[in-house]
């Protein structure tokens, strides 16, 4: 669909998707989506049945509709380790949707 700064952007069926692929290797480090209502409360539920434990829980203000309005909202970082070391972080952001964001991080 686009490429901006580094992230590719996909417009996949469910939702839009953004990826960030490592420049050499074109291996994917990030990737990102938003889901609405129902759909993010079953794919959070998914995460926590795949293996993803909550490490995070905080208040925050949410910038929702590219920063037009502001909101109360909640962060949750999750955690599943990988068999090769490391771990995959999921940082969801609950505003009016849930902004899901994956990433590897070594702790």
């Amino acid at each position: 669909m686009a490429y901006s700064g580094g992230k590719v952007f996909y417009d996949f069926p469910q939702c839009p998707i953004t990826m960030e692929f490592a420049d050499q290797s074109q291996v994917c480090i990030y990737v990102s989506f938003r889901l609405f209502g129902a759909d993010g409360y079953k794919f959070r539920a998914k995460l926590l049945d795949y293996g993803y434990k909550l490490k995070s829980k905080s208040n925050s203000l949410v910038a929702e509709n590219n920063f037009e309005s502001m909101t109360n909202g909640k962060v949750s970082i999750y955690k599943y380790a990988l068999k090769n070391g490391g771990y995959s972080v999921c940082k969801i952001t609950e505003g009016q949707a849930f902004m899901f964001e994956f990433y590897r991080s070594n702790h």
